[in-house]
């Protein structure tokens, strides 16, 4: 950081210089799009529709500090998570992660159907058997 006025450090730069800002922009419907199919895709076994609720403004920010600087800002976008299935019937949970961003891998939109499939099964208090579908999500798309 280079002192801006007269050699002095202005404390609102050099928390603003070193804060992380997360999800600050609202997730495009291509994007939106693109994780729902993603998620449908891996969980095609169960053959589920889900829809992700958009906030039209974000709730937030959530400040996360350190010693007491601020370090970080997260804007929270997603809201409710609808899951559908014939075998679970309705289902609706929190979203498996704070918000969506341009660039999500495979591996993660795979973790996130993962957390929702755990949720499907114990939302309706089951074990999966050896031969349950739980498993097609490793057998079939374990992400490389």
């Amino acid at each position: 950081i280079t002192p801006q006025r007269g050699g002095e450090l202005d404390p609102g730069e050099i928390k603003n210089n070193y804060m992380d800002i997360f999800f600050k922009e609202r997730p495009t419907d291509d994007l939106v799009k693109r994780y729902i199919s993603k998620l449908e895709e891996y969980l095609d076994a169960h053959d589920v529709l889900i829809s992700i609720e958009i906030k039209d403004h974000p709730f937030g920010p959530m400040v996360s500090t350190f010693n007491g600087a601020e370090i970080a800002k997260t804007y929270f976008w997603l809201g409710q998570v609808s899951i559908e299935c014939e075998r679970f019937g309705k289902i609706s949970m929190r979203p498996p992660r704070f918000g969506l961003k341009e660039g999500i891998s495979d591996k993660e939109i795979w973790i996130d159907a993962y957390q929702i499939q755990n949720e499907m099964y114990s939302n309706n208090s089951e074990f999966p058997a050896r031969d349950d579908d739980y498993w097609k999500l490793w057998s079939n798309h374990l992400p490389q």
